[in-house]
Parts: C-alpha cells; structure tokens; sequence
C-alpha cells in the first residue's frame, strides 16, 4: 500500500535496502498517515496528543467542555432549544429589561398532548453553583392568572427539581427571586423554563426573560445569559504550527467547521460530514455507527482522514454542547506537514477496511517456519528460535481443539536474548479477551480456527517465540506459521515490539494502568476486558516524558474505543472493535441476568498515531467516572521500545520576586485531588532566560507550568535572537488551574550549543510562567534502575532564576 499525496514525511525501511549489507537505506518519502510497517521506527520529530471534552473539574459527566468560546458568530440565543412542541425560544429585541436583547418564550395551545412548552439552554458541561443560594431573572408574561404561572427547572447530580414562579403581573417586568438554596447546585447541566397549559393558557402567549442569574450569599451574580453576548462558536481543536489531524470521534449533531492555514475545508452539517458527503471525507475513513446495544442508543461518529496543516488548523461549532475527542500530532519542522487537500489520494488508507486477516505489509521472500504440536499441561515448546538479523512479519496459530485454553495457553517472545518482551495469553494477543470469536481487524484478529497478528517484530541477533501451556489439561492440534524475513530495521531508529498484560482488580481513586515504563518508543494499541459495576466512564490518561499534565484525556471507556453509550454491539475496524456484546448474553442467559453480570472486550490500535514517548510513559485508564467502581480488569498492551534515553532535563528555572504569585491549585488527571504550591508570573511584557542544554542535543523541548484559569495564552519564542515559533495553550480551566505545556525548538536553532539564550514575547494579553525546563534530545543508555515505577511528575526545578525582572 503506497498513498501518493502528501500529508507528512516518513521513513521507509522495507522498500530500499541494500540485502548485501543487511541494512535499510532511510528514504524519506510523504505520505497520508503511518503505515503497519513503520509502527517499530522510532520518529522523535513527532509527537501526538488528543484534545476532549472530559470533564475539567475532574468529575463524572464528560461532554459539553471545549478549549475555549470563539468569536461572535451572529446576534441570538446561545444554547436554547425548543424542547416540547408548541413551544419555541427566539431572540428579540422588542422587549428589554437590560441591555439589547433577551429570550421570548412563545406558547401555542396545539402541540404536545401532555401540556408541556418548555424551552432548556444546556449548560457546558454543569456548572458548580454550590457557592449561590438565590436565584434571580426578570419576566414579562403577557398573561398571567396569578397562581402558578411560570417555572424553573434545574437538572444536575442526575435530579430534575422544579421551582415554581407564582403571582407573575402582566405586561410588566417581575423580578423574580427564588431560593436554590435546598436544590442540588453542583454540576448543574440545564437550565429550564417550564410552562404547562392547564395553569392557564392563551394562544400565542409570551414570557419574555432577561437577566437570568445565580446569587451567592452577598448578592455576587453569576450570570446564566443575559443574552447580551450572542451566539460563539465553541473551539473544539485550536493548533498553531504545523501537524496533523489524525482522527476525530464525537456524538454528532449540529455543525462542524475545520479551518487550514487560514481556510475553511469543511463547514457541514455533523450528519454530513461522518456520513461521507463532505468532499474529500469518504466513507469509510467517515463513519457514523449505531454501536450500542443497551437501552441508550447512542451513535458514534468518527473519521480516520488524516488533515494536514502548516500554520493553524481549528475546529469549531454552534453545538452549545460538544461530546467530542481529536487526536493530532505535531511535528518538530514545518516542512514535514502538508496542508490537507480534496484531491489526496486515500485509496490505500480505505483499503484498509477491505482486508482482514491479510497481512498488510506486502513483503516478499519471506522465510516460514511451521509446527503442528501437541501440549502437555504445563509444557513448553519453540515456536520459532531464529539467529541474526530480521524481522518477524506474522504468526498465525491456529486452534482446532483448544479453543477453550485461550487464557492458559501464553505466548512469550525474547528479543536478542532478552527476556518476556512479550507474556500474553493467546486470547487477549490475537484481540479476544473473553472467548475465542471471530475478531476482524487489521493488525490482530481471528478468523475462524485462526488467530493472526501482523505487527512486525525486528531483532539484531536472535529471535525466540514460544508457546506455553500453563492450565491443567492438555492443548493438542495446534498449529503455527511464523514468517519473517532476514532483512533488519535499521537498529538506531527502531525498536522491539513488546506487550505487557495486567490483571486483577481496581484500586479505589486510582487509574488502572495498560502501560507504565521508560526509555523511547510508542504505545500502538491495547486489548482490554472490563467487569464488575458501571466502569464504562472512566476516562483515558496518558502522560508522556515526566509531565504532570496527561497528553491523552479521554470522555469515557467505550469512547476510547471508538463506541458510544455502553453497552457496545460486536464491531470491528483496523483501529478499533468491540469483541463481544454483553447485552446480548444477558438477554440469552435470562434468569435476572443483566448487562452487568458478563465481561466485556474492546481493543484500539493507533496505526493512525502512536503515541510517542522519549524517556517515560504511563498510560491509564478510569474505572467509573471518578475511580470509583469495584471491578477486575485485564489489559494487554502492545508497544514498541527502545532501553535507551531519549529526553534529558539539562535546566530548570523558577520564578521569583515582584509580580510573581503563589498559587496553590490543583493539575488535570490522575493526582487532580492533590494541591500543588506553584510561583506564578503573569506578565505582558517580554521574558528573556539563558538555559543550559546538552551539547550532545538534536532538538530542544521547553516545558513550563501555566495557570490555565484564563487563557487562550500566546507567545513568540526566539532563541538567541532568531525567530523559533509561537507558544500557544488554547485552553481555559478555572477548576483545575495548573497545567504543563510544552513547545520544540527548531533543532538548527539549538543544536551543538552548550545554552541558548530564550525571550518570550507574549500576545493577545498576558501569558502566565511557572517552572520552566529545558529538555534536550539526546540518544544514551537509560541510568540504572530505581526501584518502583517510573516518576511521572518529573524532577524538580534544579535552581531558580532569582527575581522575576523582565530582561529586555
């Protein structure tokens, strides 16, 4: 499979090399997005990350968050709907308590059955409003019997409580104050106006409403709408620099605008766009999917169109309550990024979708070893034990009479003498964690008796695969096709395919971890099996190279694997799949049996963006919304690694002195719980640092904490006078304030210095600086081992700047 238009560069080791030599020439040739083959090259000039809509105060109830509110798209309503027939919700002007426009509520007598003509306004994401206790809008009702004649209604904490406004005059405005101190104010998600016409009704009657806010006890206003602002786009994705769009995942609805360098692509409808008829999105890298088979029948929307852009890419909508994740990449060089186009040849990504079980590599002059065994309980055998130089391109093991030992049959692969660079039961390995069943997919699966991986395996001096048997009852009929070819990756730039299986039960406020470890390398996928209470929306975090704040944050379990409102239908794609359908075995067990009761299996392969680590990487997963379930999980997670160190602390800086605040506030993810003291500049004006770096480097990357209670933030980088890119944090979050941002120097910039002199000049307002580290990419021997995990916070500031005076 070879795209021909491009979207970044690549390596490609498997179609130029030198068989004589035993080594690959490294062609750099572009292309639309990462192809099976290359998942073990090792590209330290790209890095991925996702952008969601989880919940930023860290609690249960992802959906309705976004970066950040754009621009003014027109005068109007901003969030209100039309809930019941006979009801609708306009913007006017005719009628004004304050300011130039407000709400009118319009009332018709035909509509639905039930009597109610309610109108809602979704709030992003629930609003904390424990610190209110009064609540205060002004009405102009054009009728009003004097009883009740009008209501609130405020959803939040999973309860619906109504508050019922009485004794309303008519053709004039009422102020209207109403105690909220009883009703559950923490994550309030909508905001209602309720009218039913059996409390006296007129045809055509009208509330107008204005000023809707929550009191605190002083009588300090937090304003609902007070429809001044009009209706903004919310940001959903907001990159400055060059990269990529590798995939997007959402619950539909409303409109979806993306923007290149400055260009609008797509401005559709949601129906549209995953449906395939925006140009240059086809089906079936766009999908839209009904994938739940549970009471709630959600539908999932994603695309697998890769967006290239140079400069800036956005994505944006009228939506008032996004539900929504995006993975991109950045890359290092601008030159490596193409901007997308309509006419980008995708007939290779597509034909993806056409060939399971097909090994989709394509190499030739393959060498096969084959073995039909018999295997005692307890017993082991080589499946392959090879010398030199290669790289394994399949296994195949087929199991006619041994379908049932998918847990107690293992495989183990050693690498180069290494031990258990894979130990995984082969159920979980080829994609099944609960049974052996047909698992359709691209880089693992099961057809019929056979299970299949397609990931390639490289090795320098030895390669050993052995299959054992570690249940109580004997596995006979077993057959094995490994294939490989002598050919060797190049050493320097590639690593050893590894996976690493997890068992047992969750631990109580903490994620459950698919893969903690250091040195270089990329996690590419993982199979994961969930059982045991209402897991399905904990969230994915994923941190990279010691930062405090995670790279990946997800909205939920099954929206990680590209599903929609647990339970899920048995799916499969080349990058992701439910295995199974638990809702379907409770309705065939019956006897009271729920859903619940029965494990369920999904995978996701990042073929489209392996998300890359240099020195350490931990990636988890929530169990229930905020780890709060009693359940057993297992995860096998695949990986490609390298025992080498890749990123290097060599400064560290802190703030000090006038115009510097402490701050002690709470980072994003795992440890959202724990309170952080920070020094804090804000400042507009120019900062200027001189940081040591390794003289060994081939890149620089600059980390920084930021308070990302106000933002977007901006500014221009240079280094020793030259020109080295825009520093951008879209986001905002004023719940959990600390965040760690990072951006790359262009290595020309920095390479074979000793220090380079930094300025920071900041845009749009002020940009906010905490601790500050240079990180230099270097290739050495990872330091002996500490016992325990790695330290994924990262070493502390190794000396400070002094004060905080601004260097011009």
């Amino acid at each position: 499979m070879k795209p021909v238009s491009p979207a970044r560069d690549r390596v490609t080791p498997l179609r130029t090399f030198l068989p004589a030599l035993g080594v690959f020439l490294l062609a750099v040739e572009r292309v639309l997005a990462i192809e099976v083959e290359d998942l073990p090259l090792l590209a330290p000039e790209v890095s991925a990350y996702q952008v969601s809509s989880h919940n930023k105060k860290g609690l249960n109830g992802d959906g309705g968050w976004y970066l950040h509110e754009g621009e003014v798209q027109r005068e109007g309503l901003a969030g209100w709907a039309d809930v019941d027939e006979g009801a609708t919700a306009a913007y006017t002007k005719d009628r004004v308590h304050e300011g130039h426009g407000a709400l009118v509520h319009t009332i018709r007598l035909t509509g639905r059955s039930t009597g109610w003509r309610s109108v809602r306004k979704q709030l992003s994401g629930g609003l904390n409003l424990d610190h209110c206790d009064r609540l205060s809008m002004f009405v102009w009702p054009t009728h009003a019997d004097g009883q009740i004649d009008y209501a609130v209604r405020l959803d939040s904490g999973g309860r619906a409580t109504q508050l019922d406004v009485r004794d309303l005059q008519p053709n004039q405005w009422n102020h209207v104050l109403l105690d909220v101190s009883k009703v559950q104010r923490q994550g309030v998600e909508a905001f209602w106006l309720l009218f039913q016409v059996r409390w006296g009704a007129v045809d055509g009657m009208q509330f107008f409403v204005d000023d809707i806010r929550f009191l605190q006890k002083d009588g300090t206003p937090f304003g609902i709408d007070d429809f001044e602002t009009g209706v903004r786009r919310a940001v959903l994705f907001d990159a400055v620099g060059a990269g990529a769009i590798r995939n997007i995942w959402g619950l539909g609805e409303h409109d979806l605008r993306i923007e290149v360098d400055g260009k609008v692509i797509v401005d559709a409808t949601q129906d549209d766009f995953f449906q395939g008829r925006v140009p240059g999105f086809p089906s079936p890298l766009v999908r839209k999917a009904l994938v739940a088979s549970g009471p709630w029948q959600c539908i999932s929307h994603w695309s697998f169109v890769p967006i290239g852009f140079q400069e800036r890419c956005r994505i944006t909508t009228l939506h008032p309550a996004p539900f929504y994740h995006v993975i991109a990449e950045r890359f290092r060089e601008t030159s490596r990024a193409v901007p997308w186009s309509r006419e980008q040849d995708l007939s290779a990504l597509k034909s993806l979708w056409n060939r399971p079980g097909e090994d989709p590599k394509g190499w030739t002059g393959l060498r096969v070893e084959r073995r039909t065994i018999d295997l005692a309980a307890g017993a082991s055998t080589n499946l392959a034990d090879l010398a030199g130089a290669g790289a394994v391109a399949s296994l195949r093991l087929s199991l006619p009479q041994a379908k049932e030992a998918i847990e107690s049959l293992w495989l183990r692969m050693d690498w180069d003498g290494g031990a258990r660079d894979v130990e995984a039961p082969v159920g979980f390995f080829f994609g099944a964690g609960v049974r052996w069943q047909d698992v359709p997919s691209l880089c693992f699966g099961i057809r019929g008796d056979e299970g299949y991986c397609h990931f390639p395996m490289p090795f320098w001096k030895s390669a050993r695969i052995r299959l054992e048997n570690r249940g109580t009852k004997p596995a006979t009929q077993i057959g094995s096709v490994v294939s490989w070819r002598p050919e060797p990756y190049p050493e320097h730039r590639a690593g050893y395919f590894r996976a690493r299986f997890h068992e047992g039960p969750t631990v109580r406020g903490r994620d459950w971890v698919f893969l903690e470890t250091e040195g270089q390398g990329q996690f590419v996928g993982v199979v994961h099996r969930l059982i045991g209470g209402h897991y399905c929306e904990g969230d994915i975090r994923f941190y990279l190279d010691g930062s405090r704040s995670p790279a990946f944050y997800g909205t939920g379990t099954e929206d990680y694997y590209h599903q929609a409102c647990w339970p899920n239908s048995d799916n499969h794609t080349p990058f992701h799949g439910c295995t199974g359908d638990v809702a379907a075995e409770a309705k065939r067990a019956g006897g009271g049996k729920t859903f619940y009761d029965f494990p369920a299996c999904y995978y996701r392969v990042h073929l489209e963006a392996p998300v890359r680590f240099r020195s350490a990487i931990r990636c988890g997963i929530e169990h229930g919304g905020v780890n709060d379930t009693d359940s057993r999980y297992a995860s096998l997670a695949f990986w490609y690694g390298r025992d080498r160190i890749g990123l290097v602390q060599s400064d560290a800086v802190s703030f000090s002195g006038p115009g510097v605040e402490s701050l002690n506030h709470f980072f994003e993810g795992d440890n959202d719980e724990l309170a952080v003291p920070c020094a804090l500049l804000k400042t507009t004006e120019p900062i200027t640092r001189i940081l040591a770096v390794d003289p060994a480097n081939t890149g620089v990357r600059l980390r920084r904490v930021l308070d990302q209670s106000s933002g977007p933030q901006r500014a221009l980088v240079s280094v020793d006078g030259v020109a080295a890119g825009t520093w951008y944090d879209p986001d905002r979050n004023p719940w959990k304030r600390l965040a760690e941002s990072e951006v790359e120097l262009p290595p020309r910039l920095v390479r074979g210095k000793t220090s380079i002199r930094v300025t920071f000049q900041p845009q749009e307002g002020a940009w906010t600086i905490g601790e500050l580290r240079a990180l230099s990419h270097v290739d050495r021997p990872l330091p002996a081992k500490a016992s325990g995990p790695p330290n994924r916070s990262g070493p502390a500031p190794r000396r400070s700047s002094g004060d905080s005076r601004i260097e011009n």
